[in-house]
């Protein structure tokens, strides 16, 4: 499998007063990260994606400059206490032979934007450099996509364009990911065939479907594989990248026969969500193991799938909507205070807006055309156990993630709806 995945970025601009603020959102328990989605899927049809990971990490080094009512509504939609780290196990460079995952950090300011210092001691000694905003915005949007298309090995290469720039936008925040990881057990190509793929408007189309029977190596950590998961009608597989313990996992969530994707999503609670997520993960077979008399880690570990091969593209999206659904508002108004973070010529610092950029590519052995990796893959052990096992093929609109059981992270989340639509995204 292989992601190319994206940048993340946020305009500051001088604040202007006399903005509307929003109207406060309805309480709500669903995950911030299916909240974002949830938003994202509202605002256009077909299949949508998004980094829950790398828009916290863009907020994450707003939220050291943010002060007073600011700071608390950053703060509310971050996980954890929302400081900056360089520790998460996803990013560690033990993957570095089968797992290809960095995330990269800048703040690209104008030269009339004077930042404090104990901010830039936060955000660290290179966290920023001069852009020329007031001088030539083309320029400056050119620098900062040059940096983005470095730091994802050139997938997102226009993440910014002038046009998105307010005549007063002084600063952005960027940050960039790029992900490629290797399925533990690949597909073989020879068993992908077209299969019809059955959308929500009563249509169907055909898609090509990669199938294995997914297992795991007797009882150790598994080293191959993935789970399966079942509960109150919703059906989910998850496959596992190279690496061994510690690597992110893949995964795929059906919703209940009838229901429709939008509306799963909607109606999915911290509670089941989480559910999900430690089962997928294989957190809750391990814990089950402990119990005596458990059944062996097989029974919760051997399925057959079939899963679409696909690719995803997004436009640049703005982030605003759903970041102030989230309750995080006073940073777009006349309410914004940043005077942790510094000031432009004296006047107060606001965010003008929030972008996000993103693609992925699924394919049976997770291999990019563009790279030679071969030699980093195991080789098939041994004949799979005996059973058949439960049989889940996503030939309708699911939900999929990459998640770091590890970090408990969602790094990216989306939904498919067939390739009509994925071809529509890609038209960025």
């Amino acid at each position: 499998m292989i992601f190319r995945i994206l940048a993340y970025a946020f305009l500051l601009a001088p604040l202007s007063w006399g903005e509307v603020p929003v109207s406060p959102a309805p309480p709500v328990s669903a995950p911030p990260e299916l909240r974002l989605l949830q938003a994202c899927v509202e605002k256009g049809g077909g299949s949508v994606m998004v980094s829950p990971f790398s828009l916290y990490e863009v907020l994450r080094y707003a939220l050291p400059g943010a002060a007073g009512e600011t700071e608390r509504q950053i703060a509310a939609v971050l996980p954890g206490d929302g400081a900056i780290r360089k520790d998460w196990t996803f990013l560690s460079e033990d993957f570095s032979r089968l797992l290809r995952c960095y995330s990269a950090n800048r703040i690209f300011a104008d030269r009339t934007v004077e930042l404090k210092d104990a901010y830039k001691k936060a955000v660290g000694a290179d966290g920023a450099v001069l852009a020329p905003f007031h001088e030539n915005t083309a320029a400056a949007v050119r620098q900062v996509n040059a940096w983005a298309a470095r730091n994802t090995e050139n997938r997102i290469r226009h993440l910014l364009n002038p046009r998105q720039m307010s005549d007063r936008t002084v600063l952005v925040l960027v940050n960039a990911m790029y992900l490629r990881a290797f399925w533990d057990s690949k597909f073989e190509g020879k068993d992908t065939r077209p299969r019809t793929f059955f959308r929500e408007d009563g249509t169907s189309c055909k898609v090509p479907m990669m199938k294995q029977q997914v297992f795991m190596e007797g009882g150790s950590w598994p080293r191959q594989g993935g789970m399966y998961y079942e509960k109150d009608g919703v059906r989910g597989a998850s496959l596992f990248f190279a690496g061994g313990k510690g690597a992110p996992v893949f995964m795929a969530v059906l919703p209940p026969d009838g229901r429709r994707l939008k509306q799963f999503i909607a109606g999915l609670a911290a509670e089941e969500w989480n559910g999900i997520l430690s089962s997928l993960s294989a957190r809750h077979a391990v814990e089950k193991m402990r119990e005596p008399g458990a059944p062996p880690l097989e029974q919760y570990a051997r399925y057959h799938l079939r899963l679409p091969r696909f690719s995803q593209s997004s436009h640049t999206l703005s982030m605003k909507e759903a970041l102030e659904a989230l309750g995080m508002k006073d940073a777009f108004n006349e309410r914004a205070d940043f005077s942790r973070m510094g000031s432009c010529a004296g006047q107060p610092l606001k965010i003008h807006d929030v972008y996000q950029k993103c693609a992925i590519r699924v394919r049976e052995e997770g291999l990019e055309a563009s790279v030679s990796s071969s030699g980093a893959m195991d080789p098939f052990a041994g004949p799979p156990p005996r059973g058949k096992g439960p049989e889940i093929e996503f030939n309708r609109p699911f939900l999929w993630l990459v998640y770091s059981p590890e970090d408990r992270a969602v790094l990216f989340i989306g939904t498919y709806e067939g390739p009509e639509y994925e071809r529509k995204e890609g038209k960025s």
